[in-house]
């Protein structure tokens, strides 16, 4: 089983979906696993049925992407040409990514993908997780139940399943069209490079004026910005998500539909930032009870009355 990454959670970051289906065909091919007979015992009796398919299963995470990035491709493509984001690498270098080069999640394109997944908490903004999986009839080994209580074939995993949730996909598929579905992807992007270039403006200002080592990083087509954490009351204020990577903390943020409605979020945001000691680095060695900041230094204050900010995890 292969699990391909349609955008991770924390990064933004995808696999190149067609790259990596190229290779792996040539190896399934090299050990016979492009066409594999199964023999599967019929429910309820001792007769063997024999089912040629494939012998592995690529199985492709669309999380995050899976619901704004198709959506991207459809905007942009009679334009394949045209630059649609610019990010910085890791190297400070700018780099320009075409329409051409939006990831794409197609099954039709695609007939060795097996299965997908997307969420409708993400970017459809449901109010609590709420999964979708697909794979192809193809797989399906045994034909659909059909209940009685629901009165038709039942193809959906077994088991107690949250009809609300159905409901509420079904609401923001039913009220939005195509084209405003794709205009709310384009507009998410549009405002996660607006935040990122006014952001990152703010950390070269701080790692100039006082020698920090502060970090802002963004996949190509990504609605997802990764920085370095910040202040306590900063991140709570926000909700923001943390995460350590290679002994380095990160906040994260998201440009969903939520956030890209609501500028004023966004400026409070981005004002809170440009504050003295607004991330952790800023803070190492000083004592809580000096911490100035007005409001979000209280807070800090009364909840780490003698703690001193040292380096090490958490702290970074």
């Amino acid at each position: 089983m292969v699990v391909l990454n349609y955008g991770t959670t924390f990064t933004g970051a995808f696999d190149e979906l067609e790259v990596c289906i190229n290779r792996l065909k040539k190896i399934f091919a090299k050990y016979g696993l492009d066409e594999v007979v199964r023999e599967v015992q019929k429910p309820g009796s001792k007769e063997v049925i024999t089912d040629t398919r494939t012998g592995y299963w690529i199985h492709v995470d669309g999380a995050y992407g899976g619901c704004y990035m198709p959506y991207l491709a459809k905007h942009f493509k009679n334009n394949p040409d045209q630059v649609v984001d610019t990010v910085i690498d890791l190297n400070g270098n700018k780099v320009e990514y075409k329409a051409s080069q939006i990831p794409t999640l197609d099954m039709t394109k695609f007939p060795e993908i097996c299965s997908t997944v997307t969420s409708g908490h993400k970017f459809p903004g449901a109010p609590w997780p709420l999964g979708v999986y697909m794979s192809r009839h193809k797989y399906q080994l045994h034909p659909p139940s059909s209940p009685m209580y629901i009165g038709s074939m039942d193809s959906t995993l077994s088991g107690s399943r949250n009809g609300l949730s159905a409901i509420v996909l079904w609401k923001y598929l039913s009220l939005n069209s195509d084209e405003q579905i794709i205009d709310n992807c384009v507009r998410c992007l549009k405002t996660i490079q607006e935040i990122e270039v006014r952001f990152r403006k703010i950390i070269e200002k701080k790692n100039k004026e006082k020698g920090l080592d502060l970090r802002l990083i963004r996949g190509p087509f990504g609605l997802t910005l990764i920085f370095s954490k910040m202040r306590e009351a900063i991140r709570s204020k926000y909700t923001l998500a943390e995460q350590s990577m290679e002994d380095y903390d990160y906040n994260h943020l998201f440009t969903f539909t939520n956030v890209a409605n609501k500028p004023e979020v966004i400026n409070s945001f981005l004002k809170d930032a440009e504050e003295d000691y607004s991330f952790e680095a800023e803070l190492i060695g000083l004592e809580v009870t000096k911490i100035p900041g007005g409001a979000l230094g209280e807070v800090e204050k009364k909840k780490n009355k003698l703690r001193k900010y040292q380096m090490g995890p958490g702290n970074c």
